[in-house]
């Protein structure tokens, strides 16, 4: 399978800190219009997930192929062994809803080998029991078919598709209880970098705007209120 680069991990830990909104207008204005999947929800809202992807990719069901494929290891089972500390699980479904790609062993499979999140654009099985599992998941919906009534899984570590956007694997996937944002590996340090001071700047705006400052003067921050910012950073300290 297709390796990619590694991040450090206090790259992905300063992600945490990050909010896909701000990612995903961070990326907007370095020209990267399309990072946010689209009906692609948490099970788990009070999660936050960061990790590289890890992709499998599913077709629809053709016979033939799973003739010829015999006897040797399904994709879906080499995604589920290969996914390990770091990375994300993400499966497209080409946005199909008319079965499930996996189940809660599954995905309690993918949990116990380190993986930092699972994420489908399809639906899953057994999700009264994900939801108690504590583990960052995010699905279109729920289905109790099996893939196999209508998929043929095809495709692992390769380009994907999930919710609407492309996902490289090596790709960085944010998700929190709004949901899932892929930043490309490439700016995943600027956002890393830059995305939490960001973050520190929006909680002074809404303190200012809560107090009655005008979004005319605050959102975006005028001179004057970006003198005041750093006088709020430095009292912070």
């Amino acid at each position: 399978m297709p390796q990619f680069k590694r991040l450090p991990a206090e790259t992905l830990e300063k992600l945490k800190l990050v909010s896909t909104a701000t990612a995903s207008g961070m990326l907007l204005k370095i020209g990267i219009r399309n990072t946010f999947m689209e009906g692609v929800y948490p099970l788990c809202p009070d999660k936050v997930m960061v990790g590289q992807a890890f992709t499998l990719r599913y077709l629809p069901r053709r016979e033939d192929i799973e003739e010829e494929r015999g006897s040797r290891p399904r994709p879906q089972r080499l995604a589920i062994e290969g996914v390990g500390p770091g990375d994300v699980l993400v499966v497209d479904a080409r946005g199909e809803m008319g079965c499930a790609v996996a189940g809660d062993i599954l995905l309690t499979r993918v949990k116990v080998r380190g993986a930092a999140g699972f994420v489908t654009d399809g639906t899953l099985r057994d999700t009264p029991y994900i939801r108690t599992m504590d583990y960052p998941v995010y699905v279109r919906g729920a289905n109790g078919q099996p893939s196999t009534r209508d998929f043929t899984d095809i495709g692992v570590n390769e380009p994907v598709a999930c919710g609407g956007v492309a996902v490289l694997p090596g790709d960085v996937i944010l998700g929190d209880g709004e949901g899932v944002v892929v930043i490309p590996l490439k700016h995943a340090q600027k956002i890393a970098d830059e995305g939490w001071e960001r973050e520190r700047l929006e909680v002074f705006i809404r303190e200012q705007v809560e107090k009655g400052a005008s979004t005319l003067d605050a959102y975006p921050p005028n001179e004057e209120y970006m003198r005041r910012y750093q006088e709020w950073v430095k009292a912070q300290k």
